[in-house]
């Protein structure tokens, strides 16, 4: 599983617990842009920018004062070159296990993202390589081990957009390598609103690319066949003058934004 983070970071504010205590918002150059998203009165997660407006630095929690992810990110040429990533992997909420890795990002000649490679501890453990369709639209990213990933694997996600740009369909297929018989292991399909998308330029798919925001989640798991599709219904209420949402409902728990002013 920790390869596959490598590939498709996990953005935790749809889905995280509450954390510490919420403070006063104020932005400068990226005011407008999503601060924090709240469950009840604690922070799930929180954003922060430079003085280009590009996100640097994002923290979620899995419950007050735990992080369950801790990333910060280098620019140059105003490119995304580097992450750095703190991952918490224990299953408790009030013990955690952190471990640290960092990707490295490269880019074709278009200025389309190429080629991500992953190192922690024990060296260079994932690579992935992306390709594109005529719109520029990322279509499938493909997970390999790498010069010290150990056994083999291979993880591929594919992509399909709507006429607004959102991702319709998200399919994941895993197999030994590229070349051996791939099976598929999850499709989940999106529905969306006509409304602003606060996560739209924060790398995370299919979250950073969305225009609009997700309303409706049906995930189809290809390893239980027979059991029915998992739907999630995501509900909004009400937008700011930019037209980003200010609070959203998904699974009975409700989530709040905030952004910078």
């Amino acid at each position: 599983m920790r390869y596959l983070l490598s590939l498709t970071a996990v953005l935790a504010v749809f889905f995280s617990s509450c954390t510490k205590d919420a403070g006063p918002v104020t932005g400068g150059d990226f005011k407008g842009k999503l601060a924090r998203v709240k469950s009840g009165t604690d922070i799930s997660s929180e954003y922060f920018y430079n003085t280009a407006g590009q996100l640097v630095h994002w923290i979620s929690y899995v419950s007050t004062g735990v992080k369950s992810e801790d990333v910060t990110r280098t620019y140059s040429n105003n490119k995304l070159v580097r992450e750095d990533r703190l991952m918490n992997y224990s299953s408790s909420l009030t013990t955690p296990q952190y471990d640290t890795s960092y990707t490295i990002f490269s880019y074709n000649n278009n200025g389309l993202l190429q080629k991500t490679d992953t190192y922690n501890r024990n060296g260079h453990v994932s690579a992935a390589s992306n390709s594109y369709n005529a719109q520029g639209q990322l279509i499938t990213s493909e997970l390999t081990p790498g010069s010290n990933g150990g056994v083999g694997f291979y993880i591929r996600a594919s992509y399909t957009y709507d006429a607004n740009g959102n991702v319709q369909t998200e399919e994941y297929y895993n197999g030994s390598s590229a070349i051996t018989p791939v099976t598929i292991t999850t499709r989940t399909t999106y529905e969306y609103d006509n409304k602003a998308n606060p996560y739209q330029h924060t790398w995370v798919m299919p979250f950073g690319v969305n225009r609009n925001n997700i309303t409706k989640k049906t995930v189809k798991n290809f390893l239980l066949p027979g059991q029915p599709e998992n739907v999630s219904l995501i509900t909004y209420q009400g937008y700011n003058a930019d037209g980003f949402p200010l609070q959203h409902t998904e699974n009975g728990a409700v989530f709040t934004y905030e952004y910078y002013r």
